[in-house]
């Protein structure tokens, strides 16, 4: 014997079907204008609340992540370099001023290793 047979109560409850036309087309189209006008301006409150929300926690976040490099990475190492910033002067005495502009080539390399062109870039 299965279990639904056991339930006997089971057969006295039947679905009704539901009617097919209740409203009409038009009623219906009336409905749903009535239904955004009356609760179009709460959703799309309550939708800018949300997506306020999360914007800022990602800010938050965001910020969050940006002080930690700064405090723990990027301003120890500056701190560190501009106590040494005489010994890095001595040990590269060369300034951008003194030093020559490299011409660069730029070569046109095609398939299987042929090589069509070459020129110097100022």
């Amino acid at each position: 014997m299965l279990a639904i047979e056991k339930l006997s109560e089971l057969n006295d409850f039947k679905f009704r079907p539901r009617p097919k036309n209740i409203l009409t087309k038009k009623e219906l189209t009336n409905l749903k204008a009535e239904f955004r006008k009356k609760y179009g301006k709460q959703y799309k409150e309550e939708e800018r609340k949300d997506t306020t929300l999360h914007n800022d926690g990602v800010r938050v976040m965001k910020t969050s992540v940006t002080n930690e490099f700064l405090n723990s990475f990027f301003l120890p190492l500056r701190q560190k370099y501009e106590a040494d910033l005489e010994w890095y002067k001595a040990n590269w005495p060369i300034k951008q001023s003194e030093m020559e502009p490299e011409l660069a080539t730029i070569n046109h390399i095609y398939a299987y290793g042929d090589q069509l062109s070459v020129r110097k870039v100022d």
